[in-house]
């Protein structure tokens, strides 16, 4: 097998990593702003959702943060609660 089509396979691995990771990283972002509004109705009370089921919500949004965070290649897998 030539060289270049061994370089050309792992770039498009590379690519292919970095693409899942970029989407990845998206998710994380939509999940921190998700657990960031569910916290600010739960702070201001919510007329259409009780306190407990925000506080489930955010209990859920927070798990799948992690579920997130633990799944990403050779991350730190510290977020900002073990600092």
């Amino acid at each position: 097998m030539p060289l270049a089509a061994i370089g050309g396979d792992v770039h498009f691995q590379r690519v292919r990593d970095f693409t899942a990771l970029f989407g990845q990283m998206i998710s994380d972002m939509g999940v921190h702003s998700r657990i960031a509004r569910l916290r600010e109705r739960l702070h201001r009370g919510d007329p259409d959702m009780p306190a407990d089921e925000l506080q489930a919500a955010i209990e859920r949004a927070e798990a799948k943060r992690r579920d997130l965070v633990e799944s990403l290649p050779d991350a730190d897998h510290r977020g900002p609660e073990s600092s």
